[in-house]
């Protein structure tokens, strides 16, 4: 299906039909007006200003959330913070990808440590269920809202740091055991806001149990696709930076899409 000149997967569009669907959001999901959240980067460098710790020109993010931790600053606490604030508002994405599901079928999963999702639920007059980490449900079974590294009301469990991601990926692998599950699941992923470079790419596909890209499916510029392809990803196409693309191809896909009967009749 075309939309906005983005081509969706037929297999994706049968699974939103189908309510096998989940949507992984990333943090470019909560970057628009006026949510204006930063992204796992530019919350580095915030944390580098407060405290005066310099960030290797190619230190990994969570290497130097780190080190600066281990030095004695309460990283989780300031993140928290910055995500936090009391005014915070969600932005259209959110309502867009609420949208490709019913109030009782949500499967959302978010890397985010913001509780935009829930707050979008709130304003519509809607429930669903929510999971934090280390807290997680079955993959392979679940409704509602999943925060996969934890919530800002939560800071002593938030995934931040390179021992963070160690332990909720291998030592105690409480994340790659729902992850597995779900990825050999028969629900249909897709990644909204995560780019090639993202930390969380690099960690979620060490839970693929393999590589074909079948049931998964990333948005990607033209230059990305092989290397997504090599992640066991399916990419879908849009111009490079052209974010108002992307979202508004959601959009219309979601209205053409999961509109019932009754709402055709009442659109027509």
């Amino acid at each position: 299906m075309r939309v906005n000149d983005v081509d969706y997967p037929d297999l994706l569009v049968e699974a939103i039909r189908d309510d096998r669907l989940v949507i992984f959001a990333g943090a470019g999901v909560s970057m628009s007006k006026p949510t204006n959240l930063p992204s796992f980067n530019n919350l580095s460098k915030k944390i580098a200003q407060l405290t005066n710790e310099h960030k290797g020109e190619y230190e990994p993010d969570e290497q130097y959330l780190g080190r600066v931790k281990n030095l004695g600053y309460d990283v989780h606490n300031e993140v928290c913070r910055i995500l936090n604030e009391s005014d915070l508002q969600p932005n259209k994405n959110h309502k867009t990808l609420i949208d490709f599901f019913n109030d009782k079928n949500i499967r959302i999963v978010t890397t985010n440590y913001d509780l935009m999702f829930e707050k979008t639920l709130e304003k519509e007059g809607q429930k669903t269920s929510v999971y934090s980490y280390p807290a997680l449900p079955y993959g392979n079974e679940f409704r509602g809202i999943i925060h996969l590294h934890g919530e800002v009301n939560d800071p002593t469990n938030i995934v931040l740091t390179d021992s963070d991601f160690g332990k909720s990926y291998m030592y105690y692998g409480n994340v790659t055991s729902f992850l597995r599950s779900l990825f050999e699941s028969e629900y249909v992923v897709l990644f909204v806001g995560y780019s090639y470079n993202d930390i969380v790419m690099k960690y979620f596909t060490r839970a693929l149990p393999d590589l074909s890209g079948e049931k998964r499916y990333i948005f990607a510029y033209e230059e990305q696709v092989e290397g997504y392809k090599s992640l066991g990803l399916t990419p879908i196409i849009y111009k490079k930076n052209d974010y108002n693309q992307l979202y508004n191809s959601l959009f219309n896909l979601s209205k053409l899409v999961v509109r019932d009967d009754n709402k055709w009749n009442l659109r027509i």
